[in-house]
């Protein structure tokens, strides 16, 4: 227990029968965009986070009529080389201008690695080695078909620095069936 902040919400009992009864804001993306951006520089130097936006609509019953309001997820995430990592700070947002919640993750921890210090090919050469040695061991044939989703660099519990790589692998049995799994790869950075 450290004692740090990771998130707050402002959620209360019968938030949603509350916000969906309040008019929307004009143009209200942009609104929230606004907000999230005023609310995550508190925490963060938006300047060095990259930025996404998303939203959700939510339903609620009132007075025998159904409503409806919209969230918006303004996410910053910090990429160092180009791969995104876990220090992120989600910025909740509703078409009424609400500041619905903050979560917060990892923010800081990664700040100690520069740019140059993670090398996308040796990540990518691992995978392909873990994926034949496991080919190896598992006694199926992995076609050369294979694709990296994604990867994100995380800490590990011992708060070791490590690249978490989402591979679609097309496997081909010994019978010759084909089948697909999705495995989730880690490689630990030196």
């Amino acid at each position: 227990n450290t004692g740090e902040l990771v998130s707050f919400s402002f959620l209360v009992s019968g938030f949603s029968k509350q916000e969906v009864v309040k008019q929307d804001v004009p143009d209200p993306e942009k609104t929230a965009y606004e907000i999230a951006e005023q609310t995550a520089s508190e925490y963060i130097d938006t300047s060095k986070y990259t930025r996404s936006i998303s939203s959700d609509v939510t339903h609620a019953e009132v007075g025998g009529k159904t409503l409806e309001y919209t969230t918006y997820s303004v996410i910053y995430t910090k990429e160092i080389g180009g791969i995104s990592t876990d220090d992120t700070l989600r910025v909740y947002v509703t078409s009424k201008g609400t500041l619905k919640g903050v979560f917060f993750g990892e923010i800081g921890a990664f700040d100690h690695i520069r740019q140059t210090d993670i090398s996308l090919k040796k990540v990518e050469d691992s995978v392909a080695d873990k994926l034949l040695e496991l080919e190896q061991k598992a006694g199926k044939n992995l076609s050369d078909d294979y694709e990296i989703e994604e990867h994100t660099i995380h800490l590990t519990p011992n708060k070791e620095v490590a690249v978490v790589s989402l591979v679609n692998v097309w496997w081909e049995t010994p019978d010759g069936d084909a089948s697909r799994d999705l495995l989730q790869m880690t490689t630990l950075l030196q």
